[in-house]
């Protein structure tokens, strides 16, 4: 695993506050009951998340330890979690929704994963880093090494539209101490679209 660029811990206590944050919105967010991807689940913290709100949610991760780890320490009766790749996404069948947290930027080019998400489900909640809050830098150390690219609120809602979504509401958090706020244009991007 990236032990650098994923929140890893075996209870939701070593997990950062700011990306338990965005999986809670998403929890409420959601229509009840829903039928969810959660893309890029990582370790499955928020896919339990959503699950414990009363969601079915199926992870889907590129790492296989990744995915292991989520079976150990975050499996539900209401979680799955599979093994999928965001550069060759697979035809993930019919869902309610699709949740994609802080996973565009690590796709050199997203547009694949996104229109197969479109293809799956009516509704996605999907966020990024905040190009004009967040810079991306190639430098080490900078941003990440794991990133390809951060996105200004306009640059993610053209791509969002130009692969099939229309964003409909817009929320970000401050930093990474920080709860989910409506219209906030800080470090983190959320759009809701449809």
């Amino acid at each position: 695993m990236k032990q650098n660029e994923r929140q890893v811990a075996p209870t939701m206590d070593g997990i950062r506050k700011d990306h338990r944050a965005r999986y809670e919105f998403a929890a409420k967010a959601l229509p009840k009951e829903s039928r969810v991807i959660d893309f890029a689940c990582g370790v499955g913290y928020g896919s339990k998340i959503m699950a414990d709100a009363g969601h079915f949610v199926t992870g889907y991760d590129i790492d296989e330890e990744a995915r292991d780890y989520a079976a150990r320490h975050y499996q539900t009766f209401r979680t799955i979690y599979k093994i999928a790749n965001g550069n060759a996404p697979p035809d993930f069948g019919e869902f309610d929704a699709a949740v994609c947290l802080e996973t565009i930027e690590h796709l050199d080019d997203p547009r694949p994963l996104l229109k197969a998400l479109r293809a799956a489900a009516p509704l996605l909640l999907c966020s990024v880093p905040n190009e004009a809050v967040f810079p991306f830098s190639p430098s080490p150390g900078i941003t990440t090494e794991f990133h390809f690219r951060h996105y200004t609120r306009h640059e993610f809602a053209a791509l969002l539209l130009e692969c099939g979504w229309r964003a409909t509401a817009w929320h970000g958090q401050e930093g990474t101490d920080s709860a989910v706020e409506p219209n906030c244009n800080g470090r983190t991007l959320i759009a809701l679209a449809q």
